[in-house]
């Protein structure tokens, strides 16, 4: 019997569709955006280490930066991108009004955070009017989201931000968006089960049976792709939603040890307190009082 007229023509064109490149493997995250106007005099201070990526436009005026260690002042057409886990001062530092836009983010590329680990960048750009309205557009959208939680709402959301870096791709992104592209793809999906699985006893030898490869070589994909090890690697997933959730929610931090991973939530404060100088309870206070 005859199949389905034209399933021959579907067979074929089938046969020929290339498989999907790692750039359609992006979960765009925005945890805000918003444009501030401030006078002479003002500061912002945050003396902890953000679990996400900063990235400011001045728009106009001049802003004083404190980067860690690093102090500088930067003008009007400035893009600077601040990755995760560095602490940051921004303030006023001229004479006028201080006008520019702040979005705070996570862009995970293929399971990997493609700022991650990476230097601040800082370049001198003219952003088109159209980037600019993106960039206000995904405020108005983030603040959607906050008043109403919904499915409509969190699409609309996740499409602004992908025509945002769209528009801000040629600027900023592109060179870190390509070394990730260029790392084995097995390490993408490690950090993807890894994160799926905090709350649990995680074991390399578990990670390991899931992508069907030896321990010592998945040892040595971490070095060599990541420059740490697995179980650095995870202590850092773990303490990155944890932070996320002292600063997101009002969960009891006996509660985030638990989902993160840690059975003993002293154990999980002594640990957060070696790599974040605060423990959990100082951390949350801090940056809710700062943020």
């Amino acid at each position: 019997m005859a199949g389905p007229r034209g399933s021959g023509r579907e067979s074929a064109a089938m046969a020929d569709i290339t498989p999907p490149h790692i750039f359609q493997d992006v979960t765009l995250r925005v945890w805000w955006a918003t444009r501030w106007r401030v006078e002479p005099g003002w500061r912002h201070s945050r003396p902890f280490r953000r679990p996400f990526t900063n990235v400011w436009y001045v728009l106009d005026g001049e802003m004083g930066v404190q980067l860690g260690q690093v102090v500088m002042e930067v003008g009007a057409g400035t893009l600077m991108v601040v990755p995760p886990g560095m602490t940051l001062d921004n303030w006023n530092a001229g004479e006028a009004r201080l006008d520019y836009l702040s979005l705070g983010f996570e862009w995970i590329l293929g399971g990997i955070d493609i700022y991650h680990g990476q230097e601040p960048e800082i370049r001198r750009v003219a952003l088109s009017s159209e980037t600019i309205d993106l960039w206000e557009s995904l405020e108005r959208e983030t603040e959607r989201v906050r008043g109403r939680n919904t499915l409509e709402a969190n699409l609309r959301l996740a499409g602004y931000a992908r025509l945002f870096w769209s528009a801000l791709i040629e600027h900023i992104g592109a060179e870190a968006a390509q070394k990730v592209a260029s790392i084995d793809p097995r390490v993408g999906r490690a950090l993807e089960w890894m994160r799926a699985n905090l709350h649990t006893q995680a074991r390399l030898t578990d990670l390991a049976k899931v992508l069907y490869v030896s321990e010592s070589y998945l040892r040595q994909l971490f070095i060599s792709s990541l420059g740490v090890s697995f179980r650095r690697t995870l202590t850092d997933l773990r303490l990155q939603k944890a932070k996320l959730l002292l600063m997101t929610t009002s969960k009891p931090v006996g509660e985030i040890s638990r989902t993160v991973g840690y059975t003993d939530p002293h154990h999980f404060a002594q640990v957060f307190a070696r790599h974040e100088g605060a423990s959990p309870s100082e951390y949350r206070r801090t940056a809710r009082r700062n943020s």
